[in-house]
């Protein structure tokens, strides 16, 4: 099985001493625990690139084979702060739209997740755009019959019930890229939707 993870820093590991704290190896780790499988990981996080990038840039990010391909979404779709300036969430149903569109040409017929997470509303406390941001991902990921679900980061470390500056102090280096403990939530939920999923028992909502 060849796992492909995509997306910005965060996938890249970016603040990370050690590379194999990164979420897209643990998940591996426990597929290959839990299904006794031989799981390839390939990495392709860059930093600063959004959906519209992966979609113009596709044939350069994406390997030839994939089986399951973990998109990381939101943090530079959605970040005000971004030079792409893209942070309605109009502008991301368009961007994740066309990465999707262009996903669903390749010939290995792939499954996908998308890892929703943090971003910098999260630490400004614009809940109203983090929960619009949210509903554009998930409305766009359900038109897509290859799209198995959706793991939102954001409201599993908001059930904690913990401050945003505890939160940030928990689970990021810097208020923005995640730690090892903070990688180690992002593999937790995709483990827990990866069970959901093979128990045909996933919900339309996300986990």
């Amino acid at each position: 099985l060849r796992l492909v993870a995509a997306g910005g820093s965060v996938t890249a590991g970016a603040r990370l001493a050690d590379k194999s704290e990164r979420y897209d190896v643990r998940y591996a780790s426990w597929l290959r625990s839990h299904f006794g499988l031989e799981v390839e990981v390939i990495n392709a996080g860059h930093g600063a690139r959004n959906s519209l990038h992966s979609a113009l840039f596709a044939d350069a990010i994406l390997p030839g084979a994939a089986d399951i391909i973990v998109w990381e979404f939101s943090l530079n779709d959605l970040s005000p702060r971004s030079h792409t300036g893209c942070c309605k969430p109009s502008d991301m149903r368009f961007m994740l739209e066309q990465w999707l569109l262009r996903v669903a040409r390749h010939p290995s017929r792939p499954l996908v997740i998308i890892a929703y997470l943090w971003s910098s509303p999260i630490y400004s406390s614009d809940a109203s755009l983090l929960q619009d941001a949210y509903r554009a991902t998930a409305d766009v990921g359900e038109r897509f019959p290859f799209v198995v679900g959706t793991v939102n980061v954001a409201e599993a470390l908001g059930r904690q019930g913990l401050s945003v500056e505890r939160l940030a102090a928990k689970y990021t280096n810097d208020q923005r890229h995640p730690n090892g403990a903070g990688h180690g939530v992002m593999s937790d939920l995709l483990a827990q939707l990866t069970m959901r999923a093979v128990d045909d028992e996933l919900p339309p909502s996300a986990v």
